[in-house]
């Protein structure tokens, strides 16, 4: 008597290719891609735990990543925040953050575009001021971060001369 055994089937190659591990870069795309864009990518990658579920786990990282953006710009317009308080000013804040995803590396310049967003925002173009004040901060920082200007007076040899004046 002779056993009849069924043959083992072999993974289709696509099948097995598919399961492999992501690159770490390609990883870091589709994590950048769920918090900048909301997409849900990631998530597939991502498990539920015993008390919460894999959207509420990424949340975490897509509210850090607004929060953390608009404590720069409570940092960079720190009296704009005081004159407009808090709620007006967190509420502009966010629909900025909505409407104006970083893209630079650097903080420094995530916050340049905030006046002219004020100027066209709802909550606060009819109120000029708020813009202008932002307007003033973004260019006390561009200073503070600018060049040193060439000196001036008589010892820099500019020709500048200055005479003494009576007190």
């Amino acid at each position: 008597m002779t056993s009849l055994k069924r043959p083992v089937k072999k993974p289709k190659r696509a099948a097995a290719k598919a399961s492999l591990p992501l690159r770490l870069q390609d990883t870091q795309a589709l994590f950048q891609d769920a918090i900048l864009n909301g997409s849900a990518g990631i998530l597939d990658m991502l498990c539920d735990n015993s008390k919460t579920t894999r959207d509420t786990l990424f949340g975490v990282y897509r509210n850090a990543y607004a929060g953390r953006l608009a404590e720069i710009l409570a940092n960079d317009f720190e009296d704009l925040a005081a004159y407009m308080g808090e709620d007006a000013f967190e509420g502009a804040a966010y629909a900025y953050i909505a409407a104006n995803p970083s893209h630079a590396p650097n903080a420094r310049w995530y916050s340049n575009r905030f006046p002219a967003f004020l100027r066209g925002f709802p909550e606060t173009c009819a109120r000029a001021q708020l813009a202008d004040l932002a307007d003033l901060e973004v260019a006390l920082a561009d200073a503070f971060d600018a060049a040193d200007a060439p000196p001036t007076g008589p010892r820099s040899g500019n020709g500048l001369r200055s005479r003494p004046r009576p007190l």
